[in-house]
């Protein structure tokens, strides 16, 4: 039986210092109570969703990857910091792999209970504005994951979430309006 992954976009902000717009992605991981000894997300994001930077390299504390569960002590919603070291960075093939092993042993009930994995993604501006494809928009998921029971690691299944936008232009709209032969004129409304 394998883990199921679930990936959902959770939230769109705007960042008023930087200019930019941020998609915040969920994870959600259910071991369906098997206890998990190794799991390793791998995402890939669209040409239209973007590492976030500063200074010229990654700007890891902009992504805000966490963890959160549910406590089955009672503290609501606990979180759990994932630390750089276990997060690696590939630009080029647009992917991001998370080792979450070494966050099992912080989390009660762990790891047979579900929790999320959540972070963000700077959202491409000007692709957004020119109307880039809905699949440049896209992020998918899967992971790597092995139990008491299993030797060898299996792959889950892959999960994909989108952006709710319309990538068609509709900033700007242009309508004309009828000529008006005493001034030789045809008016335009830009709105």
């Amino acid at each position: 039986l394998k883990p199921l992954l679930q990936k959902q976009y959770l939230d769109l902000d705007y960042d008023e210092t930087s200019g930019a717009y941020f998609a915040t992605w969920g994870v959600d991981v259910d071991s369906q109570g098997q206890r998990l000894e190794q799991l390793t997300l791998y995402d890939t994001y669209g040409a239209s969703l973007l590492l976030p930077t500063s200074d010229g390299g990654i700007d890891f504390e902009k992504m805000e990857l966490k963890i959160t569960y549910t406590d089955p002590g009672g503290i609501p919603d606990p979180v759990i910091k994932i630390a750089e070291d276990d997060v690696t960075f590939n630009p080029d093939q647009r992917s991001i792999t998370l080792d979450l092993d070494p966050y099992f042993s912080q989390m009660a009930g762990l790891p047979h209970q579900a929790f999320r994995v959540s972070y963000r993604l700077q959202v491409d501006k000007a692709a957004l504005e020119q109307g880039a494809s809905e699949e440049s928009f896209q992020n998918q998921v899967y992971g790597a994951f092995q139990t008491e029971d299993m030797t060898q690691p299996a792959n889950s299944t892959t999960s994909t979430a989108e952006l709710p936008v319309t990538t068609k232009n509709t900033l700007i709209t242009q309508t004309g309006g009828t000529y008006n032969s005493a001034t030789r004129a045809l008016p335009w409304t830009t709105e």
